[in-house]
C-alpha cells in the first residue's frame, strides 16, 4: 500500500521561454475589425489559421480560435461570457489580456512556451475554505514575467472581491508578517483583504515534516509547483496577473517522495491525460479537509484519521471522508477528471522519474458553482459507481467513499493507475478480490454485464449500524441489488440507504453487488425476498406484508409444489419451502400476497 508522504525540495528542468515570437497581422483591430470573415470583418471560427492583432481596447464575447495573437502595447483584449481564447502558436502580450467570469486560454502547441511580451494576463478563481484556519492547496496560472520561471505571490496575486472586468484594477493584498503574536497568524476580510503571510508552504522530493519550505508572499516559486496557503476567513475570490504559462514543464521526482504540483496552466488540466504521459504517477491527491469545530491553527477537534485527501485515479475520484449529513441530499463530491485553475496536489512516485506537464493536458472545463474545490462532474465513456459507507467513529458520524470503474479488457487483478490503495483507518469501505493483494479504495474490473457480481469489504472496529449508499452513478443502465450472501437478502442501495447491523470484525465475502439486466425493474420497497439456502427456497415479506399462496415451477412448467395456505415455523416470520425432492437446475417461484404477485427465478444446486 503505498504511503503518502508530504515535505519538500525541488529541482527544475527548464527548457525556456522563447523569446522571438512572431505574428502575422491577417485580422485587425483597431477601432474596428479588418480581415475577418464575419460581420465587419471580425473574426470567426473560419479563421483558426489567421494570425490576430489587437491594437485597441476591445470585449470579445465568443470564443476565439486563431494561429497567433499579438496584443500591442497600451491595448487590452478581454474575453467575457465565460469563453474559450484558443491560439495554437505564438502569444505576444505587450499589452493586456483579460479572461472575464471562468473564460480560459489555451495554447495547443508542443515543446516549450512560446509566451512573450511584459503585458498581463488577469484570471480569476475563488476559494472553498471561509475559516482562518485550514489551508487551501493552490498552483499559478502564471510567473512574474516572460523572462522568468518563477513567481512570488505578492507579485502574482491580488484581492479579488470584485472580480476581474474590463477595467477591474489589480487591488494588492495586505500580507501580514508574523510578528510573535497569535493574532499576526490570521487573516482577515478587510478591504483589501489580510493574509497571514507566515502559512505559505511548497514541497518538493519531500519524506520528512520538515521539508515543508517557508515562503512567505515574496519567496521565489517555480512554476508548475503548488503552494499552501491559509485564507481571509471568508469565502474569497483571487486575481492572479502576469505572465501565463505555456508549453512543456517538467521536474525530476526522486523515489518515495512526495511533492505538491499543481495545474500551472489558465484553464483546466486532464488529469487522465496528465496520468497517462506520467505512467509511474499512478494517483492525485487532494487536500480536502472539512471545516471542524473549536479549530484553531494547531488544534482540532476529534478527525476521522485519513479524511483529509480525495484522490483521483485514470479511471475515478473518491471524496475525502466527511462527517456524515442529517440531510440525505447532501452531496459528497469527489474529484472529477479536470483539474481546474489553481488547483494544486500532491503526487509520488515509487521511481526515479521526470514528470512532465504539456499543452496537450489542457481543456477547456469550468467549475459550476462557485466556492467549490474541485470541477466534480464526471467525464468519462466507461461505467462508474461510487458508494458511501457511514459509520461511528468517537460519537461522530462519518462518510466514506469509494469508486469502482467498468472498463472493457480490465479485470479484478491489480493494474496501477486503475486500482488505487490508501491509507484507511479500522472502520472503512474497500474493494478485496481474489486476484488482488490490495484493499482498493478505487478499482476498475470488466464492463458491466447481467450476473456480474463483486464484493463490497466491510472492517468494523466495534459493533454497530452501518450504512451502505450510492453516492453516484454514470453510464449504467443496469439493474442491480446489494446481496447479503448470509442472510440471502437482497437490497436494493441504488434507490435507499442500506442499514446494517453488524459486530465488530472484517468482511470481505459476505455482500456483493450483483447486475441483473438492464433496466429491470426491482422491488424498491423489499416487502418480498425470494432466495435459495441450504436445501430451501426461503419467502421473507416485509412491511408488515402478508403471504397468500406460493407455487414453485420447473422450467417445463410442471408444478413441482405449492401452498394456499403458507405456514411458518414458530418465530418465524419466513416461510420455508423444501427442495430436498427437487432435482437440480433452475425453478421460478411466484407468490402472491396482498401487496401483489412476486417473482423470482433461482438455480437449485
Amino acid at each position: 500500500m503505498k504511503k503518502l508522504i508530504v515535505s519538500c525540495i525541488f529541482l527544475l528542468v527548464f527548457s525556456g521561454f522563447a523569446q522571438t515570437n512572431t505574428c502575422s497581422k491577417d485580422i485587425i483591430f483597431n477601432g474596428s475589425w479588418s480581415g475577418g470573415s464575419g460581420p465587419g470583418g471580425a473574426p470567426t471560427s473560419a479563421d483558426q489559421n489567421k494570425g490576430i492583432s489587437i491594437q485597441s481596447d476591445i470585449t470579445i464575447t465568443e470564443n476565439v480560435n486563431c494561429a497567433c495573437l499579438h496584443i500591442e502595447n497600451g491595448s487590452t483584449l478581454s474575453i467575457a461570457g465565460n469563453r474559450l481564447l484558443l491560439v495554437k502558436d505564438d502569444l505576444i502580450l505587450n499589452g493586456n489580456l483579460r479572461l472575464i467570469g471562468k473564460s480560459q486560454l489555451i495554447q495547443n502547441h508542443t515543446g516549450s512556451s512560446k509566451v512573450s511580451g511584459n503585458g498581463k494576463l488577469h484570471i480569476d478563481q475563488d476559494s472553498n475554505i471561509d475559516d482562518v484556519y485550514r489551508y487551501t492547496y493552490w498552483s499559478s496560472p502564471v510567473v512574474n514575467s516572460s523572462l522568468e520561471t518563477t513567481y512570488s505571490l505578492s507579485s502574482i496575486l491580488f484581492d479579488g472581491t470584485n472580480p476581474t472586468s474590463e477595467k477591474s484594477p489589480l487591488v494588492p493584498i495586505n500580507w501580514k508578517p508574523f510578528n510573535g503574536s497569535l493574532l499576526s497568524l490570521d487573516g482577515a476580510p478587510t478591504h483589501p483583504i489580510t493574509i497571514a503571510n507566515y502559512w505559505i508552504y511548497t514541497m518538493f522530493n519531500g519524506t520528512l515534516r520538515s521539508d515543508w519550505k517557508q515562503k512567505f508572499d515574496s519567496g521565489l516559486i517555480e512554476r508548475g509547483l503548488g503552494f499552501l496557503m491559509k485564507g481571509s476567513g471568508a469565502l474569497q475570490n483571487y486575481t492572479f496577473a502576469g505572465t501565463p504559462n505555456d508549453g512543456d514543464i517538467a521536474f525530476n521526482i526522486t523515489a518515495k517522495t512526495s511533492s505538491l504540483l499543481g495545474n500551472p496552466y489558465p484553464s483546466a488540466l486532464d488529469s487522465k491525460k496528465f496520468l497517462e504521459d506520467n505512467p509511474n504517477i499512478h494517483e492525485i491527491f487532494f487536500f480536502d479537509r472539512e471545516k471542524s469545530l473549536n479549530i484553531t491553527h494547531s488544534s482540532y477537534s476529534v478527525e476521522y484519521p485519513g479524511s483529509f485527501y480525495a484522490l483521483r485515479n485514470r479511471s475515478a475520484g473518491v471524496s475525502s471522508s466527511k462527517l456524515a449529513s442529517s440531510n440525505a441530499k447532501k452531496i459528497y463530491t469527489s474529484p472529477g477528471r479536470y483539474i481546474p485553475v489553481g488547483q494544486g496536489f500532491i503526487i509520488s512516485s515509487e521511481v526515479d522519474q521526470s514528470v512532465v506537464f504539456k499543452n496537450s493536458q489542457r481543456v477547456f472545463a469550468q467549475k459550476q458553482k462557485a466556492n467549490t474545490l474541485f470541477i466534480a462532474e464526471e467525464q468519462s465513456e466507461h461505467s462508474i459507481m461510487k458508494f458511501g459507507f457511514e459509520f461511528e467513529y468517537y460519537n461522530n458520524n462519518f462518510h466514506q467513499q469509494a469508486a469502482i470503474s467498468f472498463i472493457k479488457g480490465k479485470t479484478f487483478a491489480d493494474e496501477l493507475g486503475y486500482d488505487t490503495t490508501f491509507y484507511l483507518p479500522s472502520n472503512n469501505l474497500h474493494f478485496k478480490f481474489p486476484e488482488s493483494q490490495n484493499n482498493l479504495i478505487i478499482a476498475t474490473i470488466q464492463e458491466v454485464t447481467e450476473g456480474l457480481e463483486f464484493p463490497l469489504s466491510l472492517e468494523i472496529n466495534e459493533s454497530q449500524t452501518i450504512k451502505l449508499m450510492v453516492d453516484e452513478l454514470f453510464n449504467i443502465n443496469h439493474s442491480f441489488v446489494l446481496m447479503d450472501k448470509v442472510t440471502g437478502i437482497e437490497y436494493d442501495i441504488k434507490n435507499q440507504t442500506v442499514s446494517l447491523s453488524l459486530t465488530a470484525g472484517t468482511y470481505t465475502n459476505r455482500f456483493f453487488i450483483q447486475f441483473r439486466r438492464p433496466n429491470q425493474e426491482l422491488n424498491s420497497n423489499n416487502d418480498v425476498i425470494i432466495y435459495s439456502k441450504n436445501k430451501e427456497v426461503i419467502v421473507k415479506p416485509f412491511n408488515n406484508t402478508s403471504i397468500q399462496s406460493y407455487t414453485v415451477h420447473n422450467v417445463l412448467g410442471q408444478k413441482l409444489i405449492s401452498s394456499s395456505a403458507p405456514t411458518r415455523l414458530i418465530n418465524e416470520t419466513l416461510i420455508r419451502i423444501p427442495t430436498t425432492n427437487f432435482a437440480s437446475g433452475i425453478v421460478f417461484v411466484n407468490v402472491q400476497t396482498d401487496k401483489g404477485v412476486f417473482k423470482k427465478k433461482l438455480i437449485l444446486k
